[in-house]
């Protein structure tokens, strides 16, 4: 939600008769010059803030096709945002339960440069797909990859998997045994997406790289792009559910029949040993406002 965090992006392609993501990455930089055939360094990713034509040129030369739908993991709207939206408190009402309600947003955060970001997108073509406003060739959307997780794995709780939280998720635990926790629950939702994506192009990583926790932060980010990615592909293939109103709107998975496919021992295990520690909800003020 801000210029200079990290944000993982990802480029994924649907046929007739598959979807499959062509390319991954830990920053922008590194996916624009993985468009340039330049090696993804997942210890030290490229930083750098965004430039949406940049990034959306490096889309068109990799997929060698247009841009048909940008999903973005932040919030966007057709106005200023000053604090919590029609959007949030209706994800926060729909997946509050299950401990995925949303952060608010306030003027600063993302404030004028969600706004920008938003106006370079328009500007380029693309137009945002709100509740009522969604039938354009060229759509960017709002997602919200925990909410996205949730449908994804019809599991009652969102997963545990982000890395700087694993300290809350897991207090009882060390740093190290947090890392092969975190990397079980990623293999998990790998599982599920495998299921729904015949190339991923992503990996979770080999525990014998993994030293410290911080290591994980490009993984993770990627992760959340490809999450993201899959999100964007439903919305073109009008399997995805919007949240909001004609001001902006929260694009998840429509509900689908259980999967027992996609609930994996090791995630299981993960989630377990999670509820004895992990009791509170981590968003205490989107849970005031449900």
């Amino acid at each position: 939600w801000t210029e200079t965090g990290s944000s993982g992006v990802a480029l994924l392609e649907c046929t007739q008769d598959e979807r499959r993501v062509i390319a991954c990455a830990p920053s922008y930089a590194s996916f624009v010059a993985y468009s340039e055939k330049i090696p993804i360094d997942w210890r030290n990713p490229a930083g750098g803030s965004i430039d949406v034509f940049k990034l959306l040129k490096a889309g068109t030369r990799l997929g060698r096709a247009p841009i048909d739908v940008v999903a973005i993991d932040m919030p966007i709207a057709r106005t200023n945002i000053v604090g919590r939206r029609t959007a949030d408190r209706m994800i926060s009402k729909a997946f509050g339960s299950a401990w995925a309600s949303t952060h608010s947003p306030t003027l600063k955060r993302p404030g004028a440069y969600g706004h920008r970001l938003t106006k370079n997108f328009i500007a380029a073509g693309f137009s945002l797909a709100t509740k009522q406003e969604h039938s354009t060739p060229y759509s960017l959307i709002e997602v919200y990859p925990l909410a996205a997780l949730v449908r994804l794995m019809d599991v009652n709780k969102r997963p545990p998997y982000k890395a700087s939280k694993s300290a809350k998720y897991w207090k009882k635990s060390r740093p190290d045994e947090r890392i092969d926790k975190l990397l079980d629950v990623w293999s998990a939702i790998v599982t599920c997406l495998k299921i729904e994506i015949s190339d991923l192009h992503f990996k979770v990583p080999d525990r014998r790289d993994i030293a410290h926790l911080s290591a994980l932060k490009p993984y993770e980010d990627a992760l959340d792009g490809v999450i993201s990615a899959y999100v964007g592909a439903l919305f073109l293939q009008s399997a995805a559910e919007a949240f909001g109103d004609g001001e902006a709107a929260i694009w998840v998975p429509k509900p689908r029949q259980r999967r027992e496919a996609c609930i994996t021992d090791s995630y299981l295990k993960a989630v377990q040993e999670t509820l004895s520690d992990w009791d509170l909800p981590t968003d205490t003020e989107a849970f005031c406002n449900l």
